[in-house]
């Protein structure tokens, strides 16, 4: 399960460069530990059920993580709260990301909504081609797919209800994340533990 872990290390690695005191590396550690946490939850849960072979579970089961991703930001939108959880490494706090992707605010990329939910079509569609073509070779991919699925229905409705993403999760000089993008850090983490499979299998 340690898989999980190896992609939140991997960006916390990429923002160290703006690491400058005790903050920010706690807060390092706390997005490992919520990324993990949640990405392992989850992973225990579809292992669990083996929702592969559910496939009513595993409609509901996508139906739920995009519901509660919407109903946790039209909460924090209503109320905007300012919580410190672990101290100034952690807050609940609300930033509208008008960019509407981590890649497009850190790089501060604007464009409008319609060519953005347009883009997120296309690397779906790619996304589901190279899965396609993967699918066959263990169940780790399928369960990447689904997460990333998961991930993209909710980034599209962000794009064509919101028109920016109501980010909350706020992680001390480095990022301010909302639940899909956790369901993306699994996403990535059921692909390399398809991997490895695959590295066995050889």
């Amino acid at each position: 399960m340690w898989y999980f872990l190896i992609f939140p290390v991997i960006f916390v690695l990429w923002r160290a460069y703006r690491f400058g005191g005790v903050w920010q590396i706690i807060s390092s550690l706390a997005y490992i530990a919520v990324s993990g946490g949640i990405s392992i939850g989850i992973f225990k849960t579809m292992m669990k059920q083996n929702l592969l072979k559910k496939k009513k579970k595993l409609i509901a089961y996508v139906v739920f993580a995009v519901l509660a991703d919407q109903l946790i930001k039209v909460i924090i939108y209503q109320y905007q709260p300012d919580i410190n959880l672990i101290g100034k490494a952690l807050r609940i706090q609300m930033v509208l990301n008008r960019e509407q992707s981590a890649l497009y605010s850190f790089f501060n990329i604007h464009m409008q909504t319609a060519v953005i939910i347009i883009q997120k079509i296309l690397i779906f569609g790619a996304v589901t081609v190279v899965y396609i073509k993967w699918k066959q070779k263990n169940q780790y991919y399928a369960y990447a797919y689904i997460m990333f699925l998961t991930a993209m229905t909710a980034s599209v409705i962000d794009s064509a209800l919101w028109g920016f993403t109501v980010d909350y999760l706020n992680f001390y000089q480095l990022f301010c994340h909302d639940l899909k993008d956790l369901y993306v850090d699994t996403a990535v983490g059921f692909l390399l533990l398809g991997m490895r499979e695959d590295r066995k299998c050889e």
